[in-house]
């Protein structure tokens, strides 16, 4: 399994990656700052991501400008998509579901909770992509 993450604060990626080798489930994540670099790693893949995992409030292209982006590639628009975000905008929100996300969570995340929503997220959209 393969999982794109992107988020502008350098903690939040590290934290997301360091979560991902502890829980040992044979994941790669590969890692963007902002929507413009998650655009041109998912452009240079040869396997695309099973799931998108993405912020909103990122600079140069911000998470809904990704989605909007995303919509225009039929092979992206198929990849489930997760915003993380700290927004409590429930306009920001609308916009995501709008725009096709698939679930949304609020951080921050109690320490101590970190690692078990991350490994019920994985699980989740596993469990989805297996199905036909």
């Amino acid at each position: 399994m393969k999982v794109l993450f992107i988020d502008d604060e350098y903690l939040e990626r590290v934290r997301f990656s360091e979560t991902i080798k502890l829980l040992d489930l044979g994941i790669e994540v590969m890692i963007a700052e902002n929507g413009w670099d998650a655009i041109a790693l998912l452009g240079k893949s040869k396997i695309l991501p099973d799931i998108i995992i993405h912020d909103i409030n990122m600079p140069d292209m911000n998470g809904i400008e990704f989605l909007q982006k995303l919509k225009t590639v039929e092979a992206f628009r198929r990849i489930p998509k997760i915003t993380f975000t700290s927004s409590k905008n429930t306009k920001d929100h609308q916009k995501c579901w709008d725009l096709g996300v698939n679930s949304i969570l609020i951080k921050p995340i109690k320490p101590e909770d970190y690692k078990e929503t991350i490994q019920l997220m994985i699980t989740y959209w596993k469990l989805n992509a297996s199905r036909p």
